[in-house]
C-alpha cells in the first residue's frame, strides 16, 4: 500500500508522459508519419532515441558543424530522453505555437502589393535587415533554397505557407 502511495507522489513525471501523449491529436496520420521518417532519418543508431551522437551525425551530413553547447540546448529542451513521442511534443509544440496560417497569409500579402507573389530581391532585402536577428547571407541563400518560386522569380508565398502549416 505504501508503494502505490510513493508512486502517486512521484505523479509530476507520469503527468508528464500523460501530457505528451496528447500530442498525436494534433496531427493526422500522414503527418505523423512524416515526423516518424524524419525521426528514424535522425535516429542514426538505431535505439529508438535522439542523442547527441545522432545531431551531431545529422548535421555533417547537412554539412554543417556544430559546438556541444549548441548540442546540449537543443537536447535541454526535452524533459527526458527524446524517444518518438518526446520528438513529436518538442516539434508539434513548436509548430502548434506558430501563427495561424490566415495571419501568415495576411502578412505576405502586405508584401504583395501587386498580387503577383513578393519580388524575391523586396525579400532578401526584408530577411537580410528586419528584426532583431536578420538573416545572414548564408541563411538567405538555404532560404531561397526552399521558397516555392515562379518563373519570375516571385515567391509564391501561399504555397509556401500551406508548406509551413502541412496544408492546414
Amino acid at each position: 500500500m505504501a508503494s502505490r502511495k510513493a508512486k502517486k507522489k512521484a505523479g509530476p513525471k507520469q503527468r508528464a508522459a500523460r501530457a505528451t501523449s496528447n500530442v498525436f491529436a494534433h496531427f493526422d496520420q500522414s503527418q505523423i508519419q512524416e515526423f516518424k521518417e524524419c525521426f528514424m532519418l535522425c535516429d542514426v543508431d538505431h535505439n529508438g532515441f535522439l542523442e547527441k551522437s545522432d545531431l551531431v551525425v545529422v548535421f555533417e551530413r547537412l554539412g554543417k558543424t556544430i559546438g556541444d553547447k549548441d548540442l546540449d540546448t537543443m537536447l535541454a529542451q526535452a524533459t527526458g530522453p527524446i524517444n518518438f513521442t518526446m520528438f513529436m511534443t518538442l516539434f508539434g509544440g513548436k509548430l502548434q505555437g506558430s501563427d495561424k496560417e490566415e495571419v501568415l497569409l495576411e502578412a505576405f500579402e502586405n508584401l504583395d502589393a501587386a498580387g503577383t507573389g513578393i519580388p524575391k530581391d523586396s525579400f532578401i532585402s526584408l530577411i537580410s535587415s528586419a528584426g532583431e536577428q536578420p538573416f545572414t547571407k548564408d541563411e538567405v541563400a538555404e532560404t531561397l533554397k526552399v521558397l516555392p518560386m515562379d518563373d519570375k522569380g516571385n515567391i509564391k508565398y501561399r504555397e509556401f505557407v500551406r508548406i509551413l502549416k502541412g496544408g492546414e
